[in-house]
């Protein structure tokens, strides 16, 4: 927030016209997509961009980073720029908003249903329902199932509390669930002995980018 504003001080923007929120409502967060002109996502890197897939479907263009990601979802076009470059991005926000209501439905087209839940919820919900359905092979190596009386060992890479993350967060309250039916080791790059409680049932192992 301060480079924020340490940057709108030097280029002359007005400090009153700059309003920095957190922690905002879901009600407060889609009038805000709503009243933009336009919504500007310029990540070096995205696994699922969110605020991408929110603005969209609250009615308001957006201009992003041409990463792969971002191409996947609203598709290539003007509205795309080189997050490194301050006068490529200012290029996209001036022809998004000349442009903004054709620019949104090209990008509601292919964004499609991508990132709605009932759709998203179809999609692993019939997937899974196949998966189920197929025999099992009888060649394939012997795996342990919950219902042989023996747990299955699971291991999930992700972040883990006490990082600041969404994602950390979400892996907590699923993998403790998960911790019912498996033996649960969480690899994460945060030192294993930062536990919480409830956490005694998953064991943890610290790991490094360092090996990549």
């Amino acid at each position: 927030a301060e480079a924020v504003r340490k940057f709108c001080r030097r280029i002359g923007f007005p400090m009153s016209d700059l309003v920095i929120r957190n922690e905002v409502s879901a009600h407060d967060l889609a009038a805000a997509y709503r009243h933009a002109l336009v919504c500007i996502v310029p990540s070096f890197t995205e696994g699922f961009s969110i605020p991408l897939a929110e603005a969209v479907h609250a009615g308001t263009a957006v201009v992003a980073s041409d990463i792969p990601t971002h191409r996947d979802l609203i598709g290539a076009g003007p509205w795309l720029a080189t997050p490194s470059s301050v006068a490529d991005m200012a290029r996209a926000v001036r022809a998004t908003i000349k442009t903004r209501h054709a620019v949104l439905r090209r990008q509601q087209e292919s964004l499609g249903d991508k990132a709605r839940p009932e759709a998203v919820r179809s999609r692993v919900t019939s997937l899974l329902s196949q998966l189920l359905a197929m025999p099992a092979d009888a060649s394939a190596p012997v795996t342990r199932h919950a219902g042989d009386g023996r747990r299955p060992h699971i291991a999930v890479a992700t972040p883990w509390p006490p990082q600041r993350s969404g994602i950390a967060s979400y892996s907590r309250h699923t993998m403790a669930r998960l911790a019912d039916l498996a033996d649960v080791t969480i690899l994460t790059n945060e030192p294993p002995d930062r536990l919480e409680p409830g956490d005694a049932r998953i064991s943890m192992r610290e790991i490094s980018a360092s090996a990549y």
